[in-house]
């Protein structure tokens, strides 16, 4: 009786080619994903930018103004210019990058024994979505207390539940409400 012979070199072959398919897949998507990011990077500086520009520029106008002359017209002018400074700080600040001010009014609300697991943001940033848990229902309670009380919230919808654990799982909907504060959170 012969012996059998088997050949697995042909399959340890396509197995480290599949491997290396695999990996350089993995490397070209990885080279596209931060080519990609670069692109934003510098499209999100220019405009930013622009609007650090405007933004001197109309608070160099105000202050010439301001010292020029003291008339009404110019009094006008000068809080008209004091109004654009206003906004343009409040693109800068809030509506170009509104996710760390949002994180930082949650984290500063938080009672330290509630989890966050995870935040949805929804229409716009305009609408958060927390859901957590917490052993203690009044931490709970405090947390949604304190969202409400912040003044950059307001809840609108929030669900709990007791699992088996003993933990409280809540759902909690929340309307950000950043057009009402133009200072930094």
């Amino acid at each position: 009786m012969e012996p059998i012979r088997i050949n697995l070199v042909k399959k340890k072959n396509i197995r480290g080619r599949i491997l290396i398919g695999f990996t350089v897949l993995f490397i070209a998507s990885t080279i596209a994903m931060t080519f990609a990011n670069i692109y934003e990077y510098v499209s999100n500086s220019r405009l930013i930018r622009t609007y650090e520009a405007r933004l001197q520029l109309v608070k160099k106008q105000s202050t010439q103004l301001k010292n020029k002359s003291q008339d009404k017209l110019a009094g006008f002018e000068h809080a008209r210019m004091k109004k654009d400074t206003v906004y343009l700080d409040s693109i800068l600040i809030k509506h170009l990058f509104p996710i760390p001010g949002i994180l930082t009014a949650i984290e500063k609300v938080k009672p330290e024994p509630v989890d966050i697991n995870s935040l949805s943001f929804l229409e716009d940033l305009g609408l958060i979505k927390i859901t957590g848990s917490s052993f203690y229902p009044d931490d709970v309670s405090e947390f949604i207390r304190n969202l409400n009380r912040s003044g950059y919230f307001k809840v609108a919808l929030s669900r709990e539940e007791v699992i088996e654990t003993g933990k409280i799982q809540f759902d909690l909907t929340a309307r950000w409400v950043h057009d009402t504060h133009t200072e930094k959170i």
